[in-house]
Parts: structure tokens; sequence; C-alpha cells
């Protein structure tokens, strides 16, 4: 009888098992994802006098269980000024969306509404904004997160990378200091410049700011970063460390 129940308990924990690794996947596994896309314009004034157009690409977890992860993953990519007007109980990632949507909108519409009724023969103006997104699963077991954006004001345009890690079994978007135990470390933080030196050639700190970085700001660590198994990629939006004009930077160091 001992027998028979030892073997019925194995049986159980082994489906168990099976049924965990079926919903997370191992790190090789692809992802279960689904897709909210968008694409919408909004005019303010006469003669297209002032267009919006968002152009939405974004992946979330398949499944329902991550409903509260995937809207926590819309608001980390999604303006926060703008989003946080509304309560997330209960609420689906589309929906979400359709909410930051209404609310951009109704931003852009009351702005311009305002300039061309002040000024009806003011120019024409045009913005686009685009956000196409990724998600991968590292040898870590961790979720890479990543929103690529392109936003385009009157003909300019500027692209930069949100990076977002997921921790899939507590369900929660990791900050930096899950990963690092002082995010201000100064040993991290050498380790940055000193990569960073290697990039662009740089002989140490004094020539990399000679050379245009951290000219306005002493090196740190930004929370924008890819987490791998035996490196950190941290990521610097145009003209957080340096001139818009030399993009976005990234720099991999050891974990």
């Amino acid at each position: 009888m001992r027998r028979i129940v030892t073997y019925i308990g194995g049986f159980v924990l082994l489906v168990m098992m099976m049924t965990m690794c079926g919903r997370l996947g191992g790190a090789n596994e692809p992802l279960p994802m689904d897709s909210i896309v968008v694409d919408t314009s909004t005019v303010v004034g006469k003669n297209n006098g002032a267009r919006y157009h968002l152009a939405l690409n974004v992946k979330t977890l398949a499944d329902s269980t991550y409903r509260a992860l995937n809207v926590a993953l819309i608001d980390s990519l999604l303006t926060p000024n703008i989003v946080d007007l509304y309560d997330t109980a209960g609420i689906s990632p589309r929906q979400r969306v359709e909410q930051y949507i209404k609310s951009n909108f109704a931003a852009y519409k009351a702005f311009y509404g305002e300039v061309y009724d002040e000024e009806p023969n003011a120019g024409t103006a045009s913005s686009d904004y685009t956000l196409t997104t990724e998600m991968r699963r590292n040898d870590d077991g961790i979720v890479n997160y990543l929103g690529h954006m392109e936003s385009v004001q009157n003909g300019q345009s500027t692209t930069y990378t949100i990076a977002l890690n997921i921790d899939l079994k507590q369900q929660r978007i990791l900050a930096l200091s899950d990963v690092v135990a002082n995010p201000s470390d100064e040993h991290l933080v050498k380790s940055i410049v000193k990569q960073l030196c290697k990039q662009t050639g740089a002989d140490d700190l004094t020539q990399l700011e000679s050379n245009g970085y951290f000219t306005h700001t002493p090196p740190y660590a930004p929370e924008n970063f890819i987490l791998d198994s035996d490196a950190i990629t941290f990521i610097y939006i145009p003209g957080e460390i340096a001139d818009r004009e030399k993009g976005e930077i990234r720099v991999s160091v050891a974990r």
C-alpha cells in the first residue's frame, strides 16, 4: 500500500512539473504571446493643420493569469502621466492601450485646438509615434521585453529602446536593485565607463567628457537595461548622456 501511495505521489508531482513547464516553458521554448495592433490618427485644425499618427504593436503574454503583468508592461512603455489617470483594477491589456490612445489624442487636440483658436492660419504640424515590441526568454529564464520606439516630429526622427526584464515566476518587472546589490556601486559605474572608453576609443573619463559624454551628468547605471545570464547591457536613450546626434548608446558589462 505504501508503495502504491508513493507511485501516486510521484505521478502527481510529475504532472505538476509538466504543467508548470508547459505554462512557463524552458529557456529555449517560445513564449505564448498575443499582439495588440493599432494604427490610427487624429487631425486638429483645417486642411490637416496638425496630424498625430500612432502605430502600436504591443506583444503580451497569452496566459490570462498574466493580465496584471501585461498591464504593468504597457504602463512602463507608454507615457505614465497619461495612463496613470485611469484605474487599473480589472482592466484588460487592450483596454489599457485604448485608454492611452484616447488620452493622448485628447491632450493633443486640446493643445493644438488652443493654437489654432489663437492663430487660425498657423502652419501645419505632424507627429508620428511608432512602438514595436519583442519578447524573448534568456538562459536564466528571465524574459527580456523590448519596446522599440520611433518619434517623428515635423520630419525629425528619434529612435530608442526601452528594456524591461520579467521574472515570470514572481510575475513582476525586475528593477536594477533586484539584480545588483547597489546600482550606484563605484565598481559597476567604473565598469561602464571603462567599456564605453573601449567602444569610443577614449583613454579615460576625462577624454570621454571632452568627446561629449557625461558632460551634464556624472556616470551612472540606468534602469534601462537588458539582463542576460552573463552580462547586463545598459541602454541610454538619445540625449541622456551625450548629444542627441550620437543616438542610442548601449554598454555591456559582465555580471
